[in-house]
């Protein structure tokens, strides 16, 4: 059954490793199991400018107990048994003592964590775990401790009020990480286990919507897990949370910025203009389709381009790359895509980079062609043209082949046109001019003008002749058990120039491997006359069917067949073809 789950920013998603099922918990797994994931930080992430971690808290949060590694994944490690409660934080405004519980998730390994430390949820950022925000907000001054427990076999936590839970798990090789924040309040923290996964088993929520969502994926609701308090989170100093999971802008309130441009002067002073998509917050970086249109910003900051028009701007690629940005809904630039004109000129935006084509550039089934600035050549018919990543001038058969009748060159492989089969290249556009190539289960031939032939009907002796050199342009092959010879050409490939029944030695008796042409001679024999020798091997040779002797009337004339001395018969003017063309030292092999 496949293990049922929920959306990475909404709810747990089941990744596999040894779990915590309900009830009695189950043992840890093997050690060689450990690790998984992105292990938590110990301490705060570097940030931009920004304050030293311990000044973020406007109204200070709870840290873990120091020496108590959120994720520890060295055995032996952290495991100093129940550390006493944190000091208590109080709210601003006379309210009872409170501190937040912040909320991650692990792409790699489907796990959430909680935690009261704002340091480590930023160095858990800082490890590639995404900000979800605060999920609850927990007393400082009152209530019963919530005990942390963490599987060093699997890198999971769990959350417990259960002391009996914790010790339950304990004795199975868990390690006690002390109190990570108090029970109390009117809100109930609901808890759900995933019976199918093994990692990320529990999540832990507030939301009533969550919960029900992830019991229909067949996650099964444990109820109240402990309380809350049913006030605001407390507000935090904002600060940019990065990692390789992403870039979140986090807010006074302590949820991400989402779904609007992020002013570099706002509240908490980002210092770039950026903007943080509507789904998890993250914010673009590089390129990134949002509400159909490519927006492009700085593949490290996030930055936004400054102004509309022309942008050149390595930023997004690390290569230098030209956009034509526009103004969208919400004052989001973007980079146009698809053909747009400017100055008289034509270009081509490519969707979900944003960056316009330069040189060759795949778009559905064809290429566009541009120059060094990125004009599209519009031609159409067979077109000469240098593009700006190609070493020379090329053919290229140009039309209306693209998506919505954009012009661009065929890059269908063969085609046929005026009687000719042509080959555009699927990897490049152009069509094929010189050369020996394979495409099609086929061995083909191209020519100057673009045309492509066949390199023999006999595909295999075609495929079997790419694997040999010879010290002539020629090479000639024998297949003695179906009495067929072919005599190649060499145009950076072998392409047949002839191919003809003979036979062969009787009883498999002509000789095997590889030999080069070498004596030829008009005629030998007693009795009867074989005509135009050429020899490839000692007494082996290649010449025409038997004549009565010093006559032109055939005696044996039989092809395709078994019945030679060991020579290779042909017919006089197949042999007489070889004598007159074929120069000493032409590969021959004989299979």
């Amino acid at each position: 059954m496949t293990s049922p789950t929920a959306d990475a920013g909404a709810a747990a998603t089941a990744v596999g490793g040894p779990g915590v099922a309900e009830g009695e918990k189950a043992a840890p797994a093997d050690a060689g199991a450990a690790d998984k994931g992105v292990p938590a930080a110990a301490g705060p992430e570097a940030r931009e400018g920004e304050p030293p971690a311990a000044d973020d808290a406007l109204a200070p949060a709870a840290p873990v107990p120091a020496g108590t590694p959120a994720v520890d994944a060295t055995p032996g490690a952290g495991d100093s048994g129940p550390a006493p409660a944190a000091p208590a934080a109080t709210a601003s405004g006379g309210a009872a003592a409170a501190q937040n519980v912040y909320r991650l998730y692990n792409p790699y390994s489907g796990e959430h964590l909680y935690t009261a430390d704002l340091a480590e949820a930023r160095g858990l950022v800082g490890m590639g775990w995404a900000w979800e925000g605060v999920g609850w907000v927990s007393p400082t001054s009152s209530g019963d401790p919530v005990l942390r427990l963490y599987n060093p076999y699997n890198g999971e936590h769990l959350y417990t009020l259960s002391e009996r839970e914790a010790s339950r798990l304990a004795s199975l090789g868990w390690r006690r990480e002390g109190t990570a924040w108090s029970s109390g309040g009117p809100k109930g923290v609901l808890r759900e286990f995933n019976p199918y996964a093994t990692v990320g088993t529990h999540n832990y929520t507030l939301s009533a919507s969550e919960d029900g969502h992830l019991a229909s994926l067949g996650w099964r609701r444990e109820g109240v897990a402990w309380s809350s308090l049913d006030r605001a989170p407390l507000p935090v100093r904002p600060f940019w949370a990065a990692g390789p999971s992403g870039r979140w802008w986090v807010q006074r309130d302590g949820s991400y910025a989402a779904g609007r441009v992020i002013e570099p002067g706002e509240d908490g002073a980002p210092g770039v203009r950026a903007y943080a998509t509507a789904g998890n917050g993250h914010v673009v970086r590089g390129a990134e389709v949002v509400g159909g249109r490519t927006v492009v910003a700085d593949a490290s900051t996030g930055a936004l381009p400054a102004s509309v028009g022309w942008w050149e701007s390595s930023a997004p690629t690390g290569s230098v790359r030209r956009y034509m940005i526009s103004m969208g809904p919400g004052g989001v630039p973007y980079a146009r895509t698809g053909r747009f004109e400017d100055g008289g000129s034509a270009y081509y935006g490519v969707p979900g980079r944003g960056y316009v084509a330069v040189g060759r550039e795949r778009v559905g089934n064809v290429f566009v062609l541009t120059d060094a600035k990125g004009r599209l050549n519009e031609s159409t018919g067979y077109i000469w043209f240098r593009a700006a990543d190609d070493s020379s001038t090329c053919l290229y058969r140009m039309g209306n082949y693209g998506p919505n009748g954009l012009v661009g060159a065929r890059a269908d492989g063969f085609f046929t046109e005026g009687g000719n089969r042509f080959y555009a290249n699927p990897s490049s556009g152009r069509l094929n001019r010189s050369g020996v190539f394979y495409a099609d289960g086929a061995w083909w031939r191209a020519v100057d003008w673009g045309g492509c032939f066949s390199c023999g009907s006999w595909q295999d002796m075609a495929a079997k002749a790419q694997g040999y050199q010879s010290a002539t342009s020629y090479l000639i092959l024998v297949d003695c058990w179906s009495n067929r010879v072919a005599v190649y050409q060499w145009d950076n490939g072998w392409f047949a120039v002839q191919e003809w029944s003979c036979t062969t030695g009787a009883n498999n008796c002509t000789v095997k491997g590889e030999f080069s042409t070498n004596l030829k001679g008009y005629s030998f024999g007693r009795g009867f006359t074989c005509y135009y020798y050429t020899q490839f091997y000692g007494d082996y040779l290649f010449h025409s069917v038997l004549y009565y002797q010093n006559s032109n009337r055939v005696m044996d004339g039989r092809l395709g067949i078994n019945a030679s001395h060991g020579c290779v018969r042909l017919a006089i003017e197949n042999a007489k073809w070889i004598y007159d063309v074929i120069p000493r030292g032409t590969k021959v092999v004989t299979y």
